[in-house]
């Protein structure tokens, strides 16, 4: 299955141990594990405090897994119950001590009411 997002960190540890950033395709990434130029692709995900997420979580699943990548206090989301809310953002965030996620209602960004927002931020090829 191909998937049209763009990547926004893609890094690639070159023979000489240089890394290299690129700006891919999930398509393209896929093309370079299946060409062997790759063997592993991983996502990478970020704590956000302002703005809006560019490349948004918005799975509940992948939202524990980023929790759990990023080491955070909760591994565990929840969803926040919440449809429209200006005070909280879409998807997945950290609220106090709390994994919350929300399937993309809400219209507040990173940082209101001291959100932090759990985004993806590309992949790490390997």
């Amino acid at each position: 299955m191909f998937h049209h997002l763009t990547c926004s960190a893609v890094e690639k540890r070159g023979s000489h141990g240089l890394r290299l950033r690129y700006n891919f395709t999930w398509r393209l990434v896929v093309g370079l594990l299946m060409a062997g130029l790759a063997t592993n692709a991983q996502v990478t995900y970020v704590r956000q405090t302002s703005g809006y997420c560019t490349s948004p979580i918005t799975s509940m699943s992948d939202c524990v897994a980023a929790a759990q990548a990023l080491g955070m206090s909760d591994t565990s989301a929840s969803d926040d119950g919440e449809s429209g809310a200006s005070y909280d953002p879409p998807y997945c965030y950290f609220e106090g001590s709390s994994l919350k996620f929300n399937s993309g209602g809400n219209t507040g960004s990173c940082g209101s009411n001291s959100d932090t927002c759990i985004c993806q931020a590309g992949y790490v090829i390997h």
